[in-house]
């Protein structure tokens, strides 16, 4: 049996962890699951899981750690027997605290593949959902048991999906993904720069939000290659961007599996990426083209290779449509919900 399901996740931004949210919450109720979302009401999530009909507590949600979300939880697992699950760091403390005064199971979901600065409520869950074997790995590196750690990767809706089309001309190479550190757009742009004088009318689109905008746009001015670079900070869903695009190009030092990979494979965008984290384990075998960490002189050539080799492109894209489908979002609930029963099990 599955116990009723008390989401935990603050939906104050749009990133891949919150769509996975909205995706999970989504597919868990075309199985029937009674479930309850608990996020920010005025945040993006909230507003997409009312459109998709999953049933929200909606609170205010400003702080990391809010008092309304923690009152929140208690109340809705005291209407009756429940399972929390906490997808976020923050959610995490608070699905510990009501868990053990209310002593019920819990689960939590880490996206990420760092090391975790301090266990604490992380080692108290019932199981952690590591969304790749990287993550997982580095769970058991900060001390986790490896009883408590069940990998589920992160899932695509494929009936959403729009295949991107042919490539436009002149070639136009996107990234999405947050405007921070870790998403390393410096590469990017020194990439782009590097390319520039063998392909004069190559574009670059970079797509997404974060505080390093304005430094950024400094930087492709100050590498000479501005005219060349699209920021774009607004778009409802990543399919806008990848309309069109050659191919997608990941620069990241540290990703947990990586949303917007899956994304490009499912509407048949070819990816070059950085060999970090969880992404060989989307792009092994052919699905897409990786490069070392730590030789920023090597995505050149694999661009290159997407831009001049069609046979080469085309394989690319074959490989990742049939690899993605293992990723199906209904194949994501059900592995979430063999992680609820095996918690409500042992309970």
């Amino acid at each position: 049996m599955v116990p009723r399901i008390v989401h935990l996740a603050p939906g104050r931004q749009w990133r891949g962890g919150e769509r996975q949210v909205w995706l999970l919450a989504s597919a868990l109720r075309d199985q029937g699951v009674d479930q309850t979302v608990i996020t920010d009401r005025n945040g993006r999530l909230a507003r997409e899981l009312a459109e998709a009909g999953v049933p929200t507590r909606a609170v205010s949600w400003r702080a990391a750690l809010s008092p309304a979300a923690a009152i929140a939880a208690v109340l809705e697992a005291r209407r009756r027997p429940a399972l929390l699950h906490a997808h976020d760091p923050h959610a995490v403390i608070i699905a510990g605290v009501v868990a053990r005064l209310l002593r019920l199971p819990f689960v939590a979901t880490r996206r990420v593949d760092l090391p975790l600065r301090r266990s604490g409520f992380w080692a108290r869950a019932d199981r952690i959902i590591a969304i790749s074997e990287a993550v997982r790995a580095t769970l058991l590196g900060s001390g986790i048991e490896p009883s408590r750690v069940a990998v589920v990767p992160s899932g695509v809706d494929l009936s959403r999906i729009r295949p991107a089309g042919p490539a436009t001309a002149p070639a136009r190479l996107v990234n999405i993904g947050a405007l921070t550190p870790e998403k390393n757009h410096r590469l990017l742009l020194a990439t782009a720069a590097r390319l520039a004088p063998r392909y004069p009318d190559l574009r670059w689109t970079i797509a997404g939000q974060g505080p390093l905008e304005g430094d950024l746009v400094r930087e492709a001015k100050r590498l000479g290659v501005g005219h060349a670079v699209a920021f774009r900070s607004e778009f409802t869903d990543p399919a806008e961007v990848l309309a069109g695009a050659t191919a997608l190009v990941s620069c990241s030092t540290s990703e947990g599996l990586g949303t917007a990979i899956l994304e490009a494979m499912a509407a048949g965008v070819p990816v070059v990426a950085v060999a970090v984290g969880g992404i060989p384990e989307l792009l092994a075998g052919g699905a897409g083209l990786l490069v070392p960490q730590g030789d920023p002189e090597a995505l050149a050539p694999a661009i290159e290779t997407l831009l001049c080799d069609e046979t080469s492109r085309q394989g690319v894209i074959v490989k990742a449509m049939e690899t993605v489908q293992g990723y199906r979002i209904g194949r994501m609930a059900s592995q979430v919900l063999d992680v609820y029963r095996s918690v409500a099990d042992e309970r």
